[in-house]
């Protein structure tokens, strides 16, 4: 740690250095460092991270997982029209006289 406030940013070379990335082994100041699940890289090495192995970028989604998850909102549209559709068979066959009153009596 010593050897650290003595040591100047790989990119700014009249900035103090704060953190050492673990990844390229470099000393960055504070506004070349970031924190990457936990840990402290710099840029470069964050931008190789989210990147794969075989050169392909990482995606947030998969094809399989979007195809999923619509299935899953498809079925529950249905279910939810079914449920509301038949609700509505429901109420359909409430003869008529329940709502003119005859049913409850003259009052």
């Amino acid at each position: 740690m010593s050897a650290l406030h003595q040591t100047k940013c790989f990119n700014h070379a009249a900035r103090e250095a704060v953190a050492r990335c673990p990844e390229c082994r470099n000393f960055f100041c504070r506004e070349c460092i970031t924190e990457h699940d936990g840990r402290l890289v710099c840029a470069a090495c964050l931008q190789k991270a989210d990147v794969e192995p075989g050169g392909a970028q990482k995606r947030p989604w998969r094809v399989a997982g979007t195809l999923w998850g619509t299935l899953k909102v498809g079925v529950g549209l249905l279910v939810a029209w079914i449920v509301y559709y038949t609700l509505g068979q429901i109420l359909l066959m409430i003869p008529d006289s329940f709502h003119s009153g005859d049913i409850w009596g003259a009052v």
